[in-house]
This record gives structure tokens, C-alpha cells and sequence, in this order.
């Protein structure tokens, strides 16, 4: 057996070779050793030998080369040694998160969460409930790392372990944020300020989630304020991925105060630390941001480049949700260029709308994940701007046979009453992480057919399941077929509901 690996020592050149002679003769070993016991075939022997061939090239050989030769161990230890294998399923984990690979570590954890409850190792499990709710949470899946992470909190409250209770919170009140409730999110993490060490990094993690908050809702100053401290802390405790992490946070809130310059050399730069690091993930949050910056700037050739790279790098990290705020943020910079574009305005304007409205359906569609009424209806309300501009959007583009699908397409989805929205208080927010973006303007006209339509699809009468796909009586196609489709190719998740929903004609 044969591993890629490289090894870097300290010292002087003499000592640097010693050390290294003596690390590869002791691979040798190890790989000896492995060799063997799969030829012996005894699965003790194979799952320690891998065990120990894993840790040796920790930190050395690829991560993934590592995550493989734990695979083969755990495969193993399932036989005789349940306790060595989910100590296996959590390695792989660990080493899944540190590469962005958070599918992987999602499975990986999840599987060791089971196998200590199996095993009566409580403690443990809640341990990897809490690691299962941070990667629930990075893939979207915010109703599951809810419920992992509660389950892990409530364990280490009732066992007197707050500092691992702590921390845990810190990831609730960021999924919670991303969720849609960012007012409880600010409580907890204000609440948990008071419990931290100020030089902890604990502590600098609350500043820097508080500051996000603080962005979305024009706290520029106190958003600064935390990032700045929060960077001095990380770059103290030696933590430069973090520290580098508020970096980005900071180049939107600069974006926010209107130092578009800055705030894209800061993105970039942190696009190159990340490239050099291979984090294509947060690599990929680096082009997603540049996208929009390079968009409220006007320089829409870049602004592509840096759309086409995020969808493929969120693709491959496997955050498909976030590609949905992607395509929406594209659909800004469709209609911007289409203001100040007169020969191309038909086209842009068309490519906008299928741009938005695939958006829309995948967006609306992460409602399903909530078991709780409560949690869909505020989930949807967040997209209530979308809506509207949406609708606006058919309107101007003299397409009012699109408005009726997107109105019938939302009553076939169970919602029949609608609400009391002023129509004059519609703004169009086509990005809501930025606090000052373009608005579509909207006459009087298409507004009030707006309002009505936003009030029936928002009301509180939420199914519990996706609704069926609405089929024209006359064509025989489903409704919205092409921007349905463009809505699957955002999400393989989105593309099996989508697929497996049942039709039924047009009422």
C-alpha cells in the first residue's frame, strides 16, 4: 500500500532529515503492518494497523487519504469492536469538517451519535449530537440542527457541563439566524457574552455572529466595533482561519457603508488565503460575496465570473441552499444591467424573471423542512420582498398570464386567505444581505394585483408537505415548467421532491 504524503519539521537542516528519516521509516512500519493484516484477513488486526496508519499521516498526507484509511479501520472494528468503530465514525468526521467536506462529516456523526446510544455512552453522544447540528446547519437542514443541538445542550445542562453547553448554544443561535429569527439569536448571544471569558474564544465567536446581525440591520458602527475585537482576539489565541473569517464579515459591512473599493480587496484577499488553504468552500462564500459586490458596482463582466465560480463551488461543497440566495442575487444583476441597457433590456428582463421565480420555488420549497407552522410561516414571510418583486416583475414584462400561474401556483400549494399589508409599504429588496440595494419600482396598478397576490401565498395556512405540480388543462404542461425545472437544477434535493410530487389539473 502506497500514500502521498509530505512532512515538514523544525530545527536545523540536520535535525529536519533525522526527524524525517525517522517519520518515514516508522510509515514503512505502519504500512507493513497494514499490509499484513488485510492479507491475514483478521479484522482486530486490520482495524488497529489502519487506526494507527491513519494517525500517523494525520497532518501529513491529504485528509482524505486519512478519511479512507478510518473507513477501512471502522469497517473493521464493526465486527467485534462497536466502541473503536464509532470512535471511527467521529475521526471521519472531524476530518470531513476540517476540509469542508460537511455531507461526509454530517453521515459521520450522525452514525457515531447512534452508536453511542447503543453503547450507553450518553456523553459522548451528545457530543456528536452537537457536531451533527453544526453540519445540519451548514447544509441548510436548520429544523434538524435545531433539534440535535437542543438535545446536546439539554444534556450538558443536566449534567453541569456549561462550557460544552455554551459553545453549543453559540451554534444554535446561528442557526437560529439563518433560520429566520435573528431576534432570538441576538438574545442568546448576548445573554452568552456575559458567561465567556473576554479573551476567549468563545467570546470572539459571539462578537463576530453578533456582528452579522448587527450588518443586516444597519449597526454598522457596533458591527465594526465587534470584528474589529473579535479579529484581535482570534489573531491572539493563534486561530488565523477565524480571525480571516472576520475579515469577510467585515468587507460587507464596509459594503454596507458604501467602501465598495475596500470591501472587495478584502474579499479578494480572502479568496486567496482560502484558494491557498484549499478551503473550497469558503472559497466559494468569497466569489458569492464578490458576485454581489462586484454587481452594486456595476461591473457586470466580473460580477459573472465570480456568479459562475460560487455555483460551482457551493455545488461541490454541497450547500445547495445557499445557490437558491445565489440565482436570486443574479437575478439583481440581471435587472440593474437591463436598466442601463436599452438593446439588450428584452432579454435581460426575461432571463431575470426565470432567474427569480426558479429562485422563489426553491427558496419557498425549504419551508417543508419545519414541522412547526410557526417555523414555515416565518420561514416564508422572509420572502416576501422575493414574492413581490416577482409578481412585479410579470407585471412589467407584460406577462400577466405568468402572474395568474405564480397566484394559482400558490393556492394549489393549500394558502386561501389572504392578509392586511399596506401595498404602498412594498419594497423590493433583490439582496437581503445588503441594507441598501436598488429598488423595483412598481406602479400603482401592478402593486395592488402585488399585494393581493404576496397576502394569499404568506398567509399562515401552510400544508405540511410540498404541494402537487399544477398541470394546464389545455396544454397538458405543468405550470411554470421552465422555471420549475431551472428550480431543480439548483438542488438534487429539490430535484427528487419535485419529481416524485403528484400532478393535478389545473382548478
Amino acid at each position: 500500500m502506497t500514500t502521498s504524503h509530505s512532512h515538514d519539521g523544525d530545527g536545523s537542516p540536520d535535525d529536519v532529515d533525522t526527524e524525517y528519516e525517522e517519520w518515514s521509516r516508522r510509515l514503512d512500519e505502519l504500512d507493513a503492518r497494514a499490509e499484513a493484516a488485510m492479507e491475514s484477513g483478521d479484522d482486530k488486526a486490520i482495524g488497529v494497523s489502519y487506526v494507527d496508519l491513519a494517525e500517523h499521516l494525520a497532518g501529513a498526507a491529504e485528509n482524505g487519504v486519512v478519511i479512507e484509511l478510518l473507513l477501512t479501520a471502522r469497517e473493521a472494528f464493526l465486527t467485534h469492536d462497536p466502541e473503536s468503530a464509532a470512535n471511527c465514525a467521529a475521526g471521519i468526521g472531524y476530518l470531513a469538517q476540517s476540509i469542508g467536506d460537511y455531507e461526509t462529516a454530517f453521515g459521520a456523526f450522525d452514525t457515531a451519535s447512534e452508536e453511542w446510544e447503543s453503547l450507553g455512552e450518553l456523553r459522548l453522544m451528545a457530543d456528536a449530537d452537537s457536531n451533527v447540528g453544526a453540519m445540519a446547519t451548514r447544509l441548510g437542514e436548520y429544523e434538524t440542527a435545531d433539534t440535535y443541538l437542543r438535545s446536546a445542550i439539554m444534556y450538558y445542562i443536566d449534567h453541569g457541563l456549561l462550557d460544552d453547553a455554551q459553545q453549543s448554544m453559540v451554534n444554535l443561535a446561528n442557526n437560529l439566524l439563518l433560520a429566520g429569527d435573528p431576534k432570538e439569536a441576538e438574545t442568546i448571544l448576548t445573554d452568552l457574552l456575559a458567561g465567556f471569558r473576554p479573551d476567549s474564544e468563545e467570546y470572539a465567536k459571539c462578537l463576530a455572529s453578533l456582528a452579522s446581525i448587527y450588518a443586516t440591520s444597519s449597526r454598522i458602527e457596533e458591527a465594526r466595533r465587534n470584528l474589529d475585537s473579535a479579529s484581535a482576539i482570534f489573531e491572539s489565541l493563534g486561530r488565523s482561519d477565524d480571525a480571516q473569517d472576520t475579515q469577510m464579515t467585515l468587507s460587507h459591512v464596509l459594503l454596507t457603508a458604501g467602501q465598495y473599493s475596500r470591501a472587495i480587496d478584502i474579499a479578494t484577499r480572502s479568496r486567496e488565503y482560502y484558494a491557498q488553504q484549499d478551503r473550497h468552500d469558503k472559497t466559494a462564500v468569497c466569489d458569492y460575496n464578490l458576485a454581489n459586490y462586484y454587481t452594486i458596482t456595476g461591473d457586470y463582466s466580473a460580477a459573472d465570473v465570480a456568479f459562475s465560480r460560487a455555483f460551482e463551488g457551493l455545488r461541490a461543497a454541497g450547500q445547495h441552499h445557499h445557490i437558491a440566495n445565489l440565482q436570486w442575487n443574479r437575478t439583481k444583476r440581471l435587472l440593474m444591467e437591463a436598466a442601463v441597457n436599452a438593446r439588450e433590456r428584452a432579454q435581460l428582463s426575461k432571463d431575470a424573471f426565470d432567474t427569480a421565480v426558479s429562485s422563489l420555488v426553491a427558496l419557498e420549497h425549504q419551508r417543508f423542512q419545519f414541522t412547526q407552522a410557526r417555523d414555515r410561516v416565518k420561514w416564508s414571510e422572509t420572502l416576501a420582498d422575493r414574492l413581490a418583486t416577482t409578481f412585479a416583475m410579470a407585471e412589467q414584462l407584460g406577462r400577466r398570464d405568468l402572474v395568474a400561474d405564480l397566484i394559482e401556483t400558490g393556492i394549489n400549494a393549500g394558502v386561501y386567505h389572504g392578509g392586511s399589508s399596506d401595498p404602498s409599504s412594498f419594497q423590493h429588496d433583490l439582496i437581503p444581505m445588503d441594507s441598501d440595494p436598488p429598488q423595483f419600482a412598481v406602479e400603482d396598478t401592478p402593486a395592488a394585483i402585488t399585494h393581493g397576490s404576496v397576502s394569499i401565498l404568506l398567509s399562515d395556512s401552510l400544508p405540511m408537505s410540498p404541494p402537487p405540480t399544477l398541470v394546464s388543462g389545455s396544454t397538458g404542461e405543468p405550470i411554470l415548467k421552465h422555471q420549475r425545472e431551472l428550480a431543480a437544477s439548483l438542488d438534487p434535493k429539490l430535484d427528487q421532491v419535485l419529481a416524485g410530487v403528484p400532478s393535478v389539473p389545473l382548478w
